[in-house]
């Protein structure tokens, strides 16, 4: 194992494949640090992941830009190097991924340096900005944490979210199941105060914004998988769903009640007509289905953070950019 350490940060380097050597110049010289087979820093107000993977060379960039944007500036700027050829260009979440082919040319400590250097500049000049907010909630900070591999600012709250999250994620086992169950049972609860409030006569649809909430909550306290997609089309759609079928369950529920006795299909086909023939009742149906959309944005957030993976290892605080400072090396 070699340990190489600095005032800012500390590099370990361990596993079934050593790291290779013109990697580690490069951290010793620019005050990288590594976690394992990651390397990480700051270079001119940007996060900066490096990931070697086989003959690739995986950077990513934590920048607020449109990878369509900044692709073509970005090839534009690298073709000064010779022999450095992008192989991938691609958008992942809040930053831009690039892979490099893997040669002893770009491995070479300035030429690496030089390149990341490059393809700062040319993203900055297609309008880029460094992304110094965090990815969950958009506040200003100067934490960052690891994740996936890429380096990111997540500010303290959200971190202090995320591992109280994880920690209760992995006490138990999730079920895709009782996700759906629990996301339905939430968005039925969070529907209840509208239809109350309808009953009674009040057209609050605002208040279907909670049935978004609630089917969030549900899915969350029945242990939903983390993936992001999975949880997001599980969760839109059923508040979606929720918010025009509990009408129509309050319609039946209240003919029920009102005739006493349950009503047949064609006598519930009948009493739905009746009420869509008022202009009043659509345009509140409408309302609360918009309402019910802007819950959905509500919690896009909580469900990005709450499905960030389990290996999220929160860093510290920003530290300074890269300085042509060796650090001091320990074996």
């Amino acid at each position: 194992m070699i340990a190489i350490c600095s005032n800012i940060g500390y590099i370990v380097f361990k596993g079934d494949v050593p790291m290779d050597s013109k990697l580690i110049e490069f951290a010793r010289a620019r005050r990288f640090t590594a976690e394992k087979r990651f390397l990480h820093g700051i270079v001119d107000d940007v996060y900066v992941t490096i990931t070697p993977t086989g003959n690739m060379l995986n950077i990513y960039f934590s920048m607020s830009c449109p990878v369509t944007k900044a692709e073509d500036p970005i090839r534009q700027s690298l073709k000064q190097f010779k022999g450095v050829g992008i192989t991938k260009f691609t958008q992942k979440g809040d930053s831009i991924e690039i892979s490099l082919s893997k040669t002893r040319k770009l491995l070479d400590t300035e030429t690496l340096t030089s390149v990341i250097q490059a393809i700062i500049a040319a993203a900055k000049s297609a309008n880029a900005l460094p992304n110094t907010s965090c990815v969950h909630c958009g506040k200003q900070t100067d934490d960052i944490v690891l994740f996936q591999n890429v380096v990111c600012p997540v500010c303290a709250d959200c971190t202090q979210e995320i591992e109280t999250s994880n920690k209760s994620y992995s006490a138990s086992p999730i079920s895709y199941l009782t996700g759906i169950i629990g996301a339905m049972l939430g968005a039925l609860i969070g529907s209840i105060p509208w239809i109350v409030a309808y009953h009674f006569g009040w057209i609050l649809s605002v208040l279907a914004f909670f049935i978004a909430l609630g089917a969030f909550t549900g899915y969350k306290m029945f242990r939903g998988p983390k993936g992001r997609v999975f949880a997001g089309i599980a969760i839109y759609s059923i508040s979606i769903v929720t918010s025009v079928s509990s009408f129509f369950v309050y319609i039946y529920v209240y003919g029920c009640i009102y005739f006493e006795y349950l009503l047949s299909f064609d006598d519930f086909k009948y009493l739905a007509s009746y009420y869509l023939s008022d202009a009043e009742v659509i345009r509140s149906i409408v309302v609360a289905l918009i309402f019910a959309i802007t819950g959905i944005v509500g919690v896009h957030k909580q469900i990005e953070t709450y499905a960030i993976p389990r290996n999220a290892q929160y860093i510290g605080k920003r530290q300074d950019s890269i300085t042509d400072s060796p650090a001091a090396i320990e074996s």
